[in-house]
Protein backbone atom coordinates (compact mmCIF):
# COMPACT_ATOMS: atom_id res chain seq x y z
CA UNK A 1 0.00 0.00 0.00
CA UNK A 2 0.95 3.81 -0.85
CA UNK A 3 1.43 5.67 2.31
CA UNK A 4 0.29 9.04 1.91
CA UNK A 5 2.44 11.72 3.72
CA UNK A 6 0.23 14.36 5.93
CA UNK A 7 1.51 17.67 5.97
CA UNK A 8 2.52 18.91 9.02
CA UNK A 9 0.37 22.28 10.08
CA UNK A 10 2.74 25.44 10.40
CA UNK A 11 2.46 28.79 12.28
CA UNK A 12 2.62 31.21 9.74
CA UNK A 13 5.12 34.24 11.28
CA UNK A 14 3.38 37.18 13.57
CA UNK A 15 4.46 40.36 12.15
CA UNK A 16 5.97 42.79 14.62
CA UNK A 17 4.56 46.43 14.37
CA UNK A 18 7.13 49.07 13.63
CA UNK A 19 7.06 52.13 15.38
CA UNK A 20 6.72 54.95 13.35
CA UNK A 21 9.24 57.51 14.63
CA UNK A 22 8.27 61.11 15.27
CA UNK A 23 10.67 64.47 15.29
CA UNK A 24 10.18 66.43 17.94
CA UNK A 25 12.91 69.39 18.64
CA UNK A 26 15.85 68.73 20.94
CA UNK A 27 14.77 71.48 23.48
CA UNK A 28 11.22 70.18 23.78
CA UNK A 29 11.99 66.93 25.02
CA UNK A 30 11.93 66.32 28.57
CA UNK A 31 15.32 65.11 30.50
CA UNK A 32 13.24 63.97 33.72
CA UNK A 33 10.38 62.26 34.35
CA UNK A 34 7.45 64.23 35.91
CA UNK A 35 6.85 64.47 39.71
CA UNK A 36 3.87 62.15 40.34
CA UNK A 37 1.83 64.46 42.77
CA UNK A 38 0.29 63.05 46.31
CA UNK A 39 -1.49 65.72 47.51
CA UNK A 40 -5.17 66.15 46.85
CA UNK A 41 -6.70 69.41 44.91
CA UNK A 42 -5.25 72.65 46.49
CA UNK A 43 -7.07 74.32 48.55
CA UNK A 44 -7.11 77.35 46.62
CA UNK A 45 -9.43 80.11 46.99
CA UNK A 46 -8.81 81.80 43.79
CA UNK A 47 -6.95 80.59 40.80
CA UNK A 48 -4.69 83.57 39.47
CA UNK A 49 -3.72 81.13 36.39
CA UNK A 50 -2.54 78.28 35.49
CA UNK A 51 -0.93 76.72 32.79
CA UNK A 52 -0.72 73.23 31.05
CA UNK A 53 1.51 70.69 28.42
CA UNK A 54 0.38 70.07 25.10
CA UNK A 55 -1.29 67.29 26.96
CA UNK A 56 -2.68 68.45 29.68
CA UNK A 57 -1.25 66.00 32.06
CA UNK A 58 1.42 68.16 33.55
CA UNK A 59 0.03 71.54 34.77
CA UNK A 60 1.18 74.51 37.03
CA UNK A 61 -1.38 76.72 39.18
CA UNK A 62 -0.95 79.76 40.85
CA UNK A 63 -3.35 79.60 44.15
CA UNK A 64 -4.31 82.27 46.63
CA UNK A 65 -5.98 81.07 49.66
CA UNK A 66 -6.33 82.28 53.75
CA UNK A 67 -2.85 80.61 54.46
CA UNK A 68 -0.70 81.33 50.67
CA UNK A 69 -0.28 84.60 48.58
CA UNK A 70 0.14 82.98 44.94
CA UNK A 71 1.79 80.22 46.09
CA UNK A 72 2.84 77.14 43.18
CA UNK A 73 1.27 73.74 42.60
CA UNK A 74 1.81 71.50 40.22
CA UNK A 75 0.42 68.12 39.01
CA UNK A 76 1.10 65.81 36.38
CA UNK A 77 -2.04 63.66 36.57
CA UNK A 78 -4.46 66.15 34.97
CA UNK A 79 -5.63 67.74 38.17
CA UNK A 80 -6.36 64.55 40.31
CA UNK A 81 -3.74 65.21 42.22
CA UNK A 82 -1.46 67.88 43.50
CA UNK A 83 1.83 69.12 45.02
CA UNK A 84 3.02 72.41 46.39
CA UNK A 85 6.17 73.48 44.37
CA UNK A 86 9.41 75.55 46.33
CA UNK A 87 8.17 76.97 49.52
CA UNK A 88 10.63 79.69 49.32
CA UNK A 89 9.33 83.35 50.25
CA UNK A 90 10.49 84.79 47.31
CA UNK A 91 7.69 82.78 45.46
CA UNK A 92 4.75 84.39 47.42
CA UNK A 93 2.52 86.70 45.52
CA UNK A 94 2.70 85.24 41.92
CA UNK A 95 0.73 86.98 38.95
CA UNK A 96 0.53 84.76 36.08
CA UNK A 97 2.63 80.83 34.59
CA UNK A 98 3.37 79.79 31.42
CA UNK A 99 4.76 76.21 30.63
CA UNK A 100 6.54 74.91 27.00
CA UNK A 101 4.93 72.24 25.29
CA UNK A 102 6.02 69.46 27.59
CA UNK A 103 5.43 71.06 30.97
CA UNK A 104 8.81 70.73 31.85
CA UNK A 105 9.70 73.80 31.68
CA UNK A 106 7.80 76.79 33.50
CA UNK A 107 7.88 80.56 33.84
CA UNK A 108 6.17 82.45 36.50
CA UNK A 109 6.85 86.17 37.84
CA UNK A 110 5.70 88.42 40.92
CA UNK A 111 6.40 92.05 41.64
CA UNK A 112 10.24 91.90 41.16
CA UNK A 113 11.44 88.71 39.60
CA UNK A 114 10.50 86.24 36.78
CA UNK A 115 11.21 82.69 37.71
CA UNK A 116 11.89 79.67 36.12
CA UNK A 117 11.60 75.34 36.88
CA UNK A 118 13.21 72.91 34.97
CA UNK A 119 11.24 70.56 36.91
CA UNK A 120 7.50 70.77 36.07
CA UNK A 121 7.30 72.94 38.87
CA UNK A 122 8.95 71.72 41.70
CA UNK A 123 11.82 73.71 42.11
CA UNK A 124 12.74 77.49 41.11
CA UNK A 125 15.01 79.88 40.27
CA UNK A 126 15.39 83.82 39.46
CA UNK A 127 16.32 84.47 35.97
CA UNK A 128 15.27 88.46 35.65
CA UNK A 129 14.94 90.90 38.74
CA UNK A 130 14.02 94.20 38.26
CA UNK A 131 12.49 97.26 40.04
CA UNK A 132 9.12 97.01 39.09
CA UNK A 133 5.94 95.14 39.17
CA UNK A 134 5.50 92.26 36.66
CA UNK A 135 1.96 92.14 35.49
CA UNK A 136 2.45 88.73 33.13
CA UNK A 137 4.68 86.24 31.90
CA UNK A 138 4.46 84.02 28.47
CA UNK A 139 6.83 81.37 26.71
CA UNK A 140 6.81 79.74 23.71
CA UNK A 141 6.44 76.17 22.87
CA UNK A 142 9.87 74.92 23.68
CA UNK A 143 10.77 77.05 26.67
CA UNK A 144 13.16 79.01 24.36
CA UNK A 145 11.41 82.66 24.07
CA UNK A 146 9.76 84.36 27.35
CA UNK A 147 8.28 87.72 27.17
CA UNK A 148 7.04 89.84 30.33
CA UNK A 149 4.97 92.39 30.89
CA UNK A 150 5.59 95.38 33.91
CA UNK A 151 4.86 98.35 34.73
CA UNK A 152 7.64 100.22 32.93
CA UNK A 153 7.32 98.03 29.48
CA UNK A 154 8.07 94.74 27.75
CA UNK A 155 11.07 92.52 28.48
CA UNK A 156 11.94 89.60 25.64
CA UNK A 157 14.29 86.42 26.25
CA UNK A 158 15.31 84.56 23.29
CA UNK A 159 17.59 81.93 25.11
CA UNK A 160 15.48 80.52 28.06
CA UNK A 161 15.99 83.30 29.94
CA UNK A 162 19.37 83.82 29.95
CA UNK A 163 19.66 87.13 28.92
CA UNK A 164 16.82 90.10 28.38
CA UNK A 165 15.95 92.80 26.34
CA UNK A 166 13.68 95.58 27.47
CA UNK A 167 11.69 96.07 23.74
CA UNK A 168 9.36 98.63 24.66
CA UNK A 169 9.74 101.19 27.32
CA UNK A 170 6.75 103.08 29.32
CA UNK A 171 6.95 106.22 30.58
CA UNK A 172 5.92 106.60 34.38
CA UNK A 173 2.28 106.39 34.89
CA UNK A 174 0.99 105.69 31.19
CA UNK A 175 -0.86 102.74 30.19
CA UNK A 176 -0.04 99.64 32.11
CA UNK A 177 0.64 96.06 29.97
CA UNK A 178 -1.77 93.96 31.80
CA UNK A 179 -2.04 90.94 29.52
CA UNK A 180 0.64 88.88 26.99
CA UNK A 181 0.03 86.15 25.06
CA UNK A 182 2.29 84.37 22.23
CA UNK A 183 1.94 81.52 19.36
CA UNK A 184 4.21 78.26 19.97
CA UNK A 185 7.07 79.82 18.17
CA UNK A 186 7.16 82.74 20.26
CA UNK A 187 7.68 84.91 17.49
CA UNK A 188 3.80 86.50 17.06
CA UNK A 189 3.19 88.14 20.87
CA UNK A 190 0.04 90.16 21.41
CA UNK A 191 -0.22 92.45 24.34
CA UNK A 192 -3.38 93.72 25.94
CA UNK A 193 -3.05 97.21 27.69
CA UNK A 194 -5.48 98.34 30.58
CA UNK A 195 -6.40 101.93 30.91
CA UNK A 196 -6.43 103.49 33.72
Amino acid sequence: PTVTPTATPTTPPTATPTATPTTASPSATPTTAAPTPAGSAPPGVNWLGISSDSTGANLVAIIQSASTDGNVYYSSNFGAGWDVGSSSAALSGLVGVASDSTGQFVVSANASCVFRSVDYGSSWGVILAIAGDFNAVVSDGTGQYIDATTDAGFYSSSDSGGTWSLVSALASGSTVLEALACDGSGQHVVICPMFG
